[in-house]
C-alpha cells in the first residue's frame, strides 16, 4: 500500500458546488481556460505546506484566495489519504468569508453523507457547527496548529508520532521541500538541473544511499540567490526592447504631463470667472427669496387666517343646522306617535258603534232591518279604512 492521497473533494470551492477527483492512478484534467484546473491543482498546498501564510497561490493575495476556496460557510476542501494506519480524511473548512479555515483530521474514509445532507431532492452541504458533531468519534482533531499540521506530515512512529501520515521524509529539510513543491507545481523560477539537485536534496534516504556531499545545501540560499539574480537578468536582456519601448514612452508621458499643466494653469482663470458669475447668481437668488419671503409671507398668513375663520364660521353653522334636524326628528317621531293613538282610538270607537249596531240590528224590526244593514256596511268600510290607515302610518313609524 502507497502513502498517498486517493482523493480530493472540493465542496462549495473554487467555483465548484461539488467535485470529487481520484487520485489513486494517473489522473488528467483537460477543460478549457479558466475553468479551475490550476484551482485544483493548487490545492495540494493545502495538504503538503503546514504555513497558510507561506501558500503563494498566484496573483491573487491571501484574502482573495480565501474567499475563492471557502467563500462561505459549508465550503470544504477535502483529502482522502493512504496511511500506515488504514484511511483518513485532512481537511479544510471555511471559518468565515476572507478568513484563514480550520484544518481538522477524521479517522476514517471519505463519507459523502458526512458533509452533505439531502432534503427534497437538494443536497445542502453541512455547516461547521452542525458538521462536527454529527461526525463524533470520527473526529480526530480540529483546529489544528502548524505544528500540529507538520507532525502529521511526518513518517508514522508507534510512540513519538502515533498520527503521522508519512507524506514527508526528513523533516530538516521541509523547509526546502516546501520550496520545490511550490516550483513543481508553479513550473516556473526552476530549470531541470535544479529540479534534480533539490529532489536529491528532499530525498534523505537517496542521500545516504550514495554518501554524496551535497554541498548546495550548506550554500542552499545564497545559490538561489544568485539563481534569481541571473533569472532577473535573463529577463531584462529578453526585455530590453520592451524596456527602451517603456523609458521612450515614459518621456512622451513627461511632455504630456506638462502640456496638462499649462492646460490646468489656463483653465484656472475661465473656473474663476465661473466660480465668481455662480457666486453672482447664487446671492442673486438668495435676494429674490429674501424679498419673497418678506413680501409675499405676510399676505399668504393673512388670506390663510381668513379662510380659517370662514370655516370656523361654517363649521359653527353646520353644527346649528345638525342641532335642528335632530330636534325635527325627535318632533316628527312624537307627532307619530300622537297620531298612532288618535287612529287607535277611533279604531276603538268605530268597533264599539259596530258592535252597538249590530246589537240594534238582532233587536230592530224588520222594516228597519235594511237601514241598519245599510249603516252597518257603512261603518265596517269606515272601519277597514281606519285599519288600513293605521297600518300605513305603523308601517312608516
Amino acid at each position: 500500500m502507497r502513502v498517498q492521497p486517493t482523493k480530493i473533494i472540493l465542496i462549495n470551492s473554487a467555483n465548484c458546488h461539488y467535485a470529487e477527483l481520484d487520485c489513486s492512478e494517473s489522473l488528467h484534467l483537460v477543460a478549457s481556460n479558466n475553468l479551475g484546473k490550476t484551482s485544483i491543482i493548487n490545492t495540494l498546498k493545502f495538504l503538503y505546506i503546514d504555513n497558510q501564510k507561506s501558500i503563494d497561490l498566484g496573483d491573487y493575495s491571501q484574502d482573495e484566495s480565501w474567499k475563492h476556496y471557502f467563500p462561505t460557510l459549508g465550503s470544504y476542501v477535502l483529502f482522502e489519504l493512504n496511511t500506515l494506519t488504514g484511511k483518513k480524511v485532512f481537511g479544510l473548512a471555511a471559518t468565515g468569508l476572507g478568513s484563514q479555515p480550520e484544518k481538522f483530521l477524521l479517522n476514517e474514509s471519505y463519507q459523502v453523507e458526512d458533509f452533505i445532507e439531502k432534503s427534497d431532492d437538494c443536497f445542502i452541504p453541512r455547516k461547521p457547527e452542525a458538521l462536527f458533531p454529527h461526525l463524533g468519534a470520527k473526529l480526530i482533531k480540529r483546529k489544528l496548529e502548524s505544528k500540529d499540521h507538520r507532525q502529521l506530515l511526518r513518517p508514522f512512529h508507534q510512540k513519538n508520532n502515533s498520527e503521522g501520515l508519512g507524506l514527508v521524509g526528513d523533516t530538516r529539510n521541509y523547509r526546502l521541500f516546501k520550496q520545490l513543491f511550490r516550483q513543481l507545481l508553479q513550473l516556473k523560477g526552476i530549470t531541470i538541473k535544479d529540479l534534480k539537485a533539490q529532489i536529491e536534496q528532499v530525498n534523505q534516504r537517496v542521500m545516504e544511499k550514495d554518501q554524496v556531499i551535497n554541498v548546495q545545501r550548506e550554500f542552499n540560499e545564497p545559490y538561489n540567490d544568485i539563481q534569481k539574480r541571473q533569472g532577473e537578468l535573463q529577463r531584462l536582456q529578453s526585455n530590453r526592447i520592451n524596456i527602451e519601448d517603456l523609458l521612450f514612452l515614459h518621456e512622451q508621458q513627461i511632455k504630456q504631463q506638462g502640456r496638462l499643466a499649462s492646460y490646468f494653469i489656463k483653465s484656472s482663470s475661465s473656473f474663476a470667472k465661473e466660480d465668481k458669475q455662480l457666486n453672482a447668481d447664487k446671492s442673486l437668488h438668495e435676494e429674490s427669496r429674501h424679498c419673497y419671503k418678506e413680501e409675499k409671507l405676510p399676505e399668504i398668513s393673512l388670506l390663510k387666517k381668513e379662510k380659517q375663520s370662514q370655516s370656523d364660521e361654517k363649521n359653527q353653522q353646520l353644527g346649528v343646522t345638525n342641532e335642528h334636524i335632530g330636534q325635527y326628528e325627535i318632533l316628527e317621531k312624537e307627532c307619530l306617535q300622537i297620531v298612532v293613538s288618535l287612529e287607535e282610538e277611533k279604531k276603538k270607537n268605530l268597533e264599539g258603534e259596530a258592535a252597538d249596531l249590530q246589537e240594534q240590528r238582532f233587536n230592530a224590526k224588520d222594516e228597519d232591518l235594511n237601514q241598519l244593514q245599510q249603516s252597518l256596511n257603512f261603518k265596517q268600510e269606515d272601519l277597514l279604512r281606519k285599519q288600513k290607515q293605521l297600518n300605513g302610518i305603523a308601517s312608516t313609524y
